[in-house]
């Protein structure tokens, strides 16, 4: 009996969808395979095998060592008390340019 399977569509730079595919013909394997494998980890696992770059650079302190969130929340002060904050207008600003949504 065969195994189903499911469809799945994403949006890719072009070039490093060709690269990634001569990666994985040279190594034996396909994308589809190399993405599925990928999934089974991250299920099996409840994380990625690599750290992700999100869209909003979301802080995940889950992945922050307790020193680590010390630091951040000292820098983070230093910088309110030197005046380098930014209102709410310039983040909506900055979150559009850089990451082309609106918040």
């Amino acid at each position: 009996m065969a195994t189903k399977t499911a469809d799945v569509h994403i949006r890719i730079n072009p070039t490093l969808k060709s690269q990634a595919e001569d990666y994985f013909e040279e190594n034996g394997t396909t994308m589809s395979q190399a993405v599925e494998q990928f999934l089974a980890w991250t299920v099996k696992h409840k994380k990625t095998p690599m750290r992700l770059k999100h869209r909003a650079n979301i802080l995940d302190l889950s992945r922050m060592s307790k020193t680590e969130i010390e630091t951040m929340l000292k820098d983070s002060e230093k910088e309110v008390k030197t005046g380098k904050h930014y209102t709410i207008n310039e983040v909506r600003r900055e979150m559009a340019t850089k990451y082309g949504f609106e918040v």
